[in-house]
């Protein structure tokens, strides 16, 4: 039993750096707009690569890092963590597709001397595939196991591929969505936070296709981030949408939103 629990650690923890990988691919571009071949460079030995596009994915990456690509995996969000620490998180569903109501995610963060690693669990207890050990994190975690819980979702409603979702998310970043000012109320605090909205299904062409209708019914969702420096860990909470025709009803709707902060 303890080598397969062991065996399922591993697989979880391949899965979560797989997305990682994915996404850190389209954050950065090559300097030479010719060239063909990925490249490396420093700071940070990220991978490059060009936006050529060998077919029309109705997507339009931008060459430079954009801001929403910035905000959400290039901004250290732990720095002021200086002990290890719980983060707790809110997780809700609504709507017709709805599978689970609630839950909290708990995300431990390690720390000695620096940050160790962060690993996290539902306190409902229940296992999931979503969750696993990250180490020397500098993002919060929460971020991609909640697109990570995400793209599992996507795949349990169309039976697609889960790379489809990562490829689609990571490139709607990649293409620069307009970063707006608000202020939210937090803890009985009013702050300034950023927002931003994507939908990165909307301009798929094989939505139309045969046999697709699952993606086409989906292709209106959207994914918004809310973001605030003055949030531990900085995110405040991502909310997914995916609109009925009946505005009365709500097929799916998910909120994942910082709860409270506890030092271990």
């Amino acid at each position: 039993m303890k080598n397969i629990t062991k065996t399922y650690s591993i697989y979880y923890q391949v899965l979560h750096f797989t997305f990682q990988i994915t996404l850190v691919l389209s954050l950065i571009t090559t300097f030479n707009a010719k060239a063909e071949e990925a490249i490396f460079f420093k700071p940070g030995n990220l991978i490059a690569q060009t936006t050529k596009k060998k077919f029309d994915t109705g997507q339009n990456p931008k060459e430079e890092i954009t801001k929403a690509e910035t905000l959400l995996f290039l901004d250290n969000h732990l720095s002021e963590i200086k002990s290890s620490t719980q983060f707790s998180y809110n997780i809700q569903s609504v709507g017709k597709l709805a599978k689970e109501a609630s839950d909290i995610i708990n995300v431990l963060l390690e720390y000695d001397k620096k940050m160790i690693s962060a690993n996290a669990e539902l306190a409902s207890g229940k296992s999931v595939k979503y969750l696993s050990i990250v180490k020397y994190p500098q993002n919060n975690p929460i971020i991609l196991y909640f697109l990570e819980r995400d793209i599992l979702e996507m795949q349990r409603l169309t039976k697609g591929q889960p790379n489809y979702f990562r490829k689609r998310i990571r490139t709607a970043l990649a293409e620069g969505p307009r970063i707006k000012k608000i202020n939210r109320m937090f803890k009985g605090k009013n702050i300034s936070a950023l927002t931003f909205t994507i939908k990165p299904y909307a301009t798929d062409p094989l939505r139309n296709s045969p046999g697709r209708a699952k993606y086409k019914k989906y292709s209106k969702k959207t994914y918004t981030f809310v973001l605030s420096r003055e949030v531990p860990g900085h995110l405040l909470e991502i909310t997914t949408n995916i609109p009925s025709k009946n505005k009365k009803k709500i097929l799916l709707k998910e909120t994942v939103s910082f709860s409270n902060l506890k030092k271990m």
